[in-house]
């Protein structure tokens, strides 16, 4: 947008000092020249044939560029100026002339998702596997667009299905990006039937796993019955049921592209229920069943929490939270929180630790074991407590969770939130309150915990009470909260 608005503007001033103005400039056949391809570039921005007619009449060349170095034809081809774009191809403009970053006519009309334009430049002979300095070529374009009129088109003048850009994309898995904010299956649906499906990008990431990203149960369905693998990892480890279990209504709607946004959440909302049977049959596929309960726990997504549960996932059996250290969660940071996670590891922990307090209602319902331990001697109530998630201690407290019991060093979870909580959390950078005046939650944990028959002087196997833990790790709201509470040793 800003680049056509700068460009108008250009050809407004280039015109009026061609025009006369208060230009000294003398009249000579460059400077006519000059003026006339001013004038061209102005026709196409207004598009007016009549003017583009008499500016080429006047010696303007079909091959202008703009004060970007984009060629008047690949301008053209980028506002949908049809008929205005032909006639500079008639008039002898290069077709396949690209700008400074390579990027001809017919990648300009195909990021444009514009058929017809498409259409008319294949005809008129322009390369469809021409590439930019990017290597994206007019079909990845397209692709990334939506455009299935251009995609078939690209498709049968022999554009190059799996032709990869610099980060080793295809069209297929930008199509299967764009199934976050697009509501037809038909362009993904032709791309399925004829590229490689189960190609990995750079990252090692397939178009499976972006489908599942998107929120789009279609999408993942029709790559299933293609024969793509739900198994393939990507450099990570991460299958596309870890890309599934993590989508939620917020990072669909940060994929999509400007204005897009308010459509991906509205079509994520419409599609949930269904993804979620997509996550069960992606997890019937793979051995990564219970990993992708933890995951959508750890991203607080209900609907995939309570699809995986109706597959009959195990809501009470551990695991080894490795992938959960790569997620990238603003209250759970790779370096932080998941790198502190032992073995065993339920998914209750998981939602309590992170806070997600409904999907914590949707364990329980399915019987969630409040008491299970991982293997430190944990349970879901201390990892409430150490993080500060204050509604999460207060709805394991309301389901009748011991607040007195104690892990492998001995600490309760009144020593967790002393010795670490939101409080020391923030001190670490892990988390960031968005008001600095706002009372820690450390203090409602305290309380909750207290009133809940939490007992104070308890000490753990170092010989240390939660006062004492608050103390040495600095907590002065922890230390505050007890002793409001009437503790004092």
């Amino acid at each position: 947008m800003y680049k056509a608005v700068v460009t108008s503007f250009a050809i407004l001033v280039l015109s009026a000092l061609a025009c006369g103005g208060t230009s000294s400039v003398p009249s000579s056949p460059i400077v006519s020249h000059y003026a006339a391809n001013s004038r061209l570039l102005r026709a196409i921005d207004t598009n007016d044939m009549a003017a583009l007619r008499l500016a080429i009449r006047d010696g303007a060349s079909p091959d202008t560029i703009t004060e970007f170095g984009e060629p008047a034809v690949a301008f053209a081809a980028e506002h949908g100026r049809l008929t205005i774009c032909q006639a500079l191809i008639n008039d002898g403009a290069n077709i396949d002339a690209g700008d400074s970053q390579r990027r001809t006519a017919l990648m300009a009309a195909g990021e444009s998702g514009d058929p017809d334009m498409i259409s008319m430049l294949l005809l008129h002979k322009a390369k469809p596997n021409l590439e930019s300095d990017t290597h994206q070529t007019a079909l990845i374009l397209a692709a990334r667009a939506g455009c299935l009129g251009g995609v078939r088109s690209l498709v049968y003048a022999g554009a190059d299905l799996n032709g990869e850009d610099d980060n080793g994309n295809t069209a297929l898995i930008y199509a299967a990006q764009s199934l976050a904010w697009q509501t037809s299956l038909a362009n993904f649906a032709f791309l399925v039937d004829h590229a490689s499906t189960n190609h990995e990008n750079a990252k090692g990431q397939t178009a499976l796993m972006f489908a599942a990203a998107s929120g789009s149960p279609d999408g993942v369905k029709l790559l299933l019955e293609r024969a793509a693998k739900p198994s393939t990892r990507d450099k990570l480890g991460r299958t596309a049921l870890y890309y599934g279990a993590q989508a939620t209504e917020s990072s669909i709607a940060d994929t999509a592209p400007l204005g897009s946004a308010r459509a991906a959440t509205s079509n994520f909302e419409k599609r949930e229920y269904e993804l979620n049977s997509v996550l069960a049959a992606l997890a019937t596929k793979t051995t990564d069943g219970v990993v992708a309960l933890l995951l959508a726990a750890a991203a607080g997504n209900v609907g995939a929490v309570n699809g995986l549960i109706t597959e009959g996932l195990p809501v009470n059996e551990g695991a080894t939270p490795a992938l959960l250290r790569t997620i990238d969660h603003p209250m759970m940071p790779p370096s932080a929180l998941g790198s502190e996670w032992p073995d065993g590891m339920t998914p209750l922990m998981v939602a309590a630790a992170t806070g997600h307090v409904d999907v914590m209602r949707a364990l329980f319902a399915a019987r969630a074991n409040a008491a299970a331990r991982d293997a430190k001697g944990r349970t879901a109530i201390m990892y409430a407590a150490r993080y500060g998630r204050a509604a999460a201690v207060q709805a394991l407290v309301q389901h009748g969770v011991d607040v007195d019991a104690a892990d492998n060093d001995g600490r309760r979870a009144l020593m967790h939130v002393a010795s670490l909580g939101w409080a020391g959390m923030a001190y670490r950078g892990w988390v960031h309150s968005e008001n600095g005046n706002t009372p820690s939650p450390d203090v409602a944990v305290i309380a909750f915990l207290l009133k809940a028959g939490a007992d104070p002087p308890a000490k753990d196997l170092a010989g240390k009470t939660a006062l004492d833990l608050a103390k040495d790790s600095q907590n002065t709201m922890a230390v505050m909260a007890l002793k409001l509470g009437g503790v004092n040793r």
